[in-house]
């Protein structure tokens, strides 16, 4: 009795599927939106941490993790505002490009 192992559809469909999982990891990773998201919550999340004692910490240059945190934050943020803002001005002189 001989089993069947797989057929070349089989391994053509993983394929396509090893395919579409890339594409919909690239296009999130390089999503500015998801981007700006990441980043807000990133520095909400670093500033809730050193809310109460912000100003002591960076007069007495008492930095830690925290701080890095909301900069990274911070830091994505901008990045990302930077991303979109690009792509807008892109897309705005694309249609008065095609308007005239």
């Amino acid at each position: 009795m001989r089993f069947h192992t797989g057929s070349n559809r089989s391994k053509q469909d993983i394929l396509a599927k090893e395919s579409t999982m890339k594409k919909i990891i690239h296009r999130l990773a390089h999503n500015p939106y998801a981007t700006l998201f990441v980043g807000i919550v990133v520095c909400l999340t670093g500033f809730i941490e050193v809310w109460e004692t912000i100003v002591e910490d960076l007069a007495e240059g008492d930095v830690s993790g925290h701080h890095g945190v909301m900069v990274l934050g911070f830091w994505h943020m901008i990045r990302a505002i930077a991303e979109i803002i690009h792509s807008t001005e892109y897309l705005d002189g694309g249609m008065s490009a095609g308007e005239d």
